[in-house]
């Protein structure tokens, strides 16, 4: 709905956040986004997001963006929760 700090979202705005897997050499597997609010629709139930694009990953990076901003950042609220998350091992031997 918006307040003094930070205005609703206008028609076409969207606030998304973004899972990025790196390999076990660092280098990033890929990126996959998944749109928390777009204009006055807003996330309010738990969705599943699948990861699996991300590939084989040892490491993810989480990160929110859009929304209105000022001079120190996003003034949006920045949060989202995870829940369920399954995890799969595969054994690496090395010869």
């Amino acid at each position: 709905n918006g307040n003094e700090f930070s205005p609703k979202l206008k028609p076409g705005e969207q606030i998304v956040v973004s899972a990025t897997g790196f390999d076990a050499n660092g280098n990033e597997t890929a990126t996959v986004e998944f749109v928390l609010a777009s204009g006055s629709q807003t996330t309010k139930e738990w969705t599943l997001w699948d990861l699996s694009p991300l590939g084989s990953v040892v490491k993810g990076r989480f990160n929110i963006l859009g929304g209105h901003s000022d001079d120190y950042g996003m003034t949006t609220p920045k949060y989202f929760a995870i829940d369920n998350i399954q995890f799969a091992w595969e054994e690496v031997v090395e010869v």
